[in-house]
């Protein structure tokens, strides 16, 4: 985190996170004002702040956002309404210190980034979006909108997935794909998704899916890169690419597969593309 970026606990009415501040050379009375981003992580729950702190180090204001598994937060994924995220967002709209005339950003990873999708689709506040390894839409399980259970379209396909020999599972998802949810013209929000190629956790196929059932005008808001040879997930430069990864939704470990070599090199690529995206669109 770079020298001057102040980190402020979170805890307004139902909100749990961490903000963090970019530093600030102005005086007290005439502070900046810096485009914000809402970060997101994913089925793991908890608090992660590493990559909020690194945001704010680019100039940017960033929430870093439980959302279960955290304090007095929902225990399990299902007990999150959607109503959360929308109060996350104005909450933030009207901090003294953001600047939304152009929207704000959210940054999700895996299930995070199926949540980002979503509020792309749901909040007009909401400009620019990346998601990171996830699917466009929710999987296994899903959260409440107007006290309601939001439709999953993914399942197990169990006569096709595969155990290594450690035990290990290699995913294999059945997809429904009425149930994917699109962007409509009503969203304002320009898209980026971030896909790693050698993911055994998510399939790149959904992906094109998705883009092939959007309107010729939404299109034009999405943008896809797949980093070939990279694994599940892709996180900021210099995090280490795990082999697998225990799930306690599955019971077991998943892998996340990928090479070393092309893990970093993507994760120093997308990094370098997520500032660059917030930027042009912020």
């Amino acid at each position: 985190m770079r020298s001057g970026v102040r980190k402020i606990t979170v805890n307004h009415g139902r909100l749990r996170g961490s903000l963090f501040i970019p530093s600030d050379e102005t005086s007290n009375r005439q502070r900046r004002r810096y485009p914000a981003v809402i970060d997101l992580f994913g089925s793991t729950g908890s608090l992660i702040e590493s990559r909020g702190a690194l945001l704010a180090s680019h100039g940017f204001i960033t929430l870093s956002l439980a959302y279960f598994a955290y304090k007095d937060l929902p225990s399990v994924i299902t007990e999150v309404d959607f109503e959360y995220f929308e109060e996350a967002i104005e909450w933030i709209i009207n901090h003294k210190q953001v600047s939304s005339e152009n929207g704000i950003g959210v940054l999700g990873t895996s299930l995070g980034g199926v949540i980002a999708l979503y509020i792309a689709k749901q909040c007009p506040q909401v400009s620019a979006v990346i998601s990171i390894n996830a699917t466009p839409t929710f999987f296994v399980f899903g959260i409440r909108h107007n006290g309601k259970q939001l439709p999953y379209c993914c399942s197990i396909d169990c006569g096709h997935t595969v155990f290594n020999d450690d035990g290990s599972m290699i995913s294999s998802w059945k997809v429904d794909e009425s149930k994917l949810f699109y962007l409509d013209e009503s969203s304002r929000s320009k898209v980026l998704f971030l896909v790693s190629g050698d993911d055994k956790l998510l399939y790149t196929s959904d992906y094109y899916i998705w883009l092939n059932n959007l309107t010729p005008t939404k299109k034009k808001d999405v943008e896809l890169i797949i980093y070939e040879g990279a694994g599940h997930l892709l996180e900021p430069p210099y995090t280490p690419l795990f082999y697998s990864c225990y799930s306690i939704y599955f019971g077991g470990a998943t892998i996340f597969w990928g090479s070393p070599q092309q893990h970093a090199e993507a994760q120093e690529k997308s990094w370098l593309k997520i500032r660059e995206f917030f930027t042009e669109n912020l």
